[in-house]
């Protein structure tokens, strides 16, 4: 599932984002729900810079960066505890603004982003009769 994040700059000059991170907030997970179950692809933010203007936001996927996905990995245990559960994105990630002219310094800031709660939700399997034997699909 992608994750359209938003990246904000209330700067008055204009940003170019260079890296984003998303992790999971394990703290958000009802009980018995594991973290290790969950896979996040990384935004490709880092090798597609995504440039913001001055006060301005824009929404990933954005210029050719992708948004960050998120997923739930089969275990091939009972993975219930996790069914409509609402799980927390944290983000963090780099930007830099500065001017054409060299001696100017450019300054790096973190810029702001939007969090955005997926819910992992799956429909209930059908149902087996007693005494049938299961296939790789049950």
């Amino acid at each position: 599932m992608a994750v359209p994040v938003k990246l904000s700059n209330s700067s008055n000059v204009p940003i170019s984002v260079t890296d984003l991170t998303t992790d999971l907030d394990t703290s958000s997970l009802p009980a018995g729900c594991n973290s290790d179950w969950f896979h996040i692809v990384q935004s490709d933010v880092s090798g597609n810079t995504v440039d913001v203007a001055a006060n301005a936001s824009v929404t990933l996927p954005h210029s050719g960066a992708k948004a960050p996905t998120i997923q739930l990995v089969d275990s091939h245990t009972n993975q219930d505890a996790c069914q409509k559960a609402k799980v927390t994105l944290t983000y963090s990630g780099n930007a830099s603004s500065g001017t054409a002219t060299p001696t100017t310094p450019h300054h790096t800031t973190t810029p702001g982003v939007t969090r955005t709660t997926p819910t992992v939700t799956w429909g209930t399997p059908p149902s087996i009769t007693y005494g049938t034997a299961l296939s790789s699909h049950n």
